[in-house]
């Protein structure tokens, strides 16, 4: 029986589409451009860090999109029967090293900026130069008054934090209005459907709020003082120094996500509270019967478990041990007729016994005669 590949999709699914969708579109694309603005027009470390991080948005919001449409796809149900399962931490973890390639470059230029000493004077060399203009032709600073630093700041070519003005600081707050919306709403949709694809996008939205929030905040802070005529030197070292500790922070989530994907992917064993579980389901079950429980292998493959029953007849029953025999010389045969069979499962289904859950192995009864 094939499966209908034509089913129309339910609506948790369509949420999960459309969350990840957005995250594209507008959490990703529209916000990339947005801060692309807002670098062009402040020139700031901080935001060119924020500028890189939305980037990877779009990378990672194109990853899921393409592992949401893989997963959710049935058509080759029965070439990915548990493997499936796999790709969304290995989109995650794709991404992931994308990430902290990014951030590392980032950490770095920071470092560098907080290392020199090429901005520790006061004016630039346009700055300089006009400095000395009013200096050596006082009639100009007679014209200009008590303007002078401010003519200096706008048009002396500076580091770039005079030219904060309100204009970038309500597109980074759209920034993160925008964020806030696309989490609020990823958390809808996880208590609709529980689905590790939206809720990294949620995680993700939930970081870039604190991270634009960062950076509208060290914005206004040398904006005001700037205003206010501050002219100390370590100033120059806010957005280099903030800029570093965001990278490093975005970093260290990284990588912890990426460790959480090899560990998902690495087949490891499951908690024993997992496999306690399981085992007294299965002697519940058993009780009665000609078939004993000797032990469970649960181990995790991608976001799901595997599970292996050792069960062994008992009690005097001959059917059980030909059973047992049969499926015994079934394992033989099938390691010797190939040199690669690493593992060899089986299962023993009554024929008006129901499919199970197409995630797992069931999908033998539907596609028996492609097997």
């Amino acid at each position: 029986m094939q499966p209908d590949n034509n089913a129309a999709p339910s609506g948790s699914s369509r949420q999960e589409r459309l969350a990840v969708a957005l995250s594209f579109w507008v959490g990703g694309v529209g916000l990339a451009s947005m801060k692309c603005v807002v670098y062009m027009a402040t020139g700031s470390v901080l935001v060119r860090a924020a500028m890189f991080e939305s980037l990877g948005d779009v990378v990672s919001s194109a990853i899921m999109s393409i592992t949401q449409s893989k997963v959710s796809d049935t058509r080759d149900m029965h070439q990915y029967p548990a493997g499936k399962q796999r790709l969304v931490p290995l989109g995650v973890l794709f991404f992931c090293a994308f990430m902290c390639s990014a951030m590392s470059s980032m950490a770095i230029d920071a470092l560098s900026a907080l290392a020199s000493n090429d901005g520790a004077s006061e004016d630039s060399e346009g700055g300089a130069a006009l400095r000395r203009l009013f200096e050596e032709k006082p009639e100009f600073q007679k014209v200009v008054g008590d303007k002078a630093d401010q003519i200096i700041a706008e048009y002396g070519g500076g580091d770039g934090s005079s030219f904060v003005d309100s204009t970038s600081v309500c597109l980074l707050m759209a920034c993160v209005a925008v964020k806030i919306s696309l989490f609020l709403f990823c958390k809808y949709v996880m208590s609709v459907k529980k689905s590790e694809i939206v809720n990294a996008l949620a995680t993700d939205h939930f970081n870039d709020t604190l991270s634009n929030s960062l950076v509208i905040g060290v914005m206004i802070f040398l904006a005001h003082a700037d205003k206010t005529g501050n002219k100390s030197p370590w100033l120059l070292k806010v957005d280099p120094g903030c800029s570093l500790l965001l990278s490093l922070w975005i970093l260290y989530g990284w990588i912890d996500n990426s460790l959480a994907q090899l560990k998902a992917l690495s087949d490891r064993r499951a908690e024993d509270a997992n496999v306690k579980t399981i085992a007294e389901a299965v002697v519940k079950v058993l009780k009665g019967s000609h078939l004993e429980l000797k032990g469970a292998d649960v181990h995790y493959a991608g976001e799901g478990l595997r599970v292996r029953l050792d069960l062994r007849p008992f009690g005097g029953s001959k059917a059980s041990k030909e059973i047992a025999e049969l499926l015994q010389a079934v394992d033989a045969a099938v390691r010797e007729s190939h040199e690669d069979i690493v593992e060899v499962d089986h299962q023993i289904r009554v024929e008006s016994a129901p499919a199970a859950s197409p995630d797992s192995f069931a999908w033998v009864s539907e596609y028996s005669s492609k097997v």
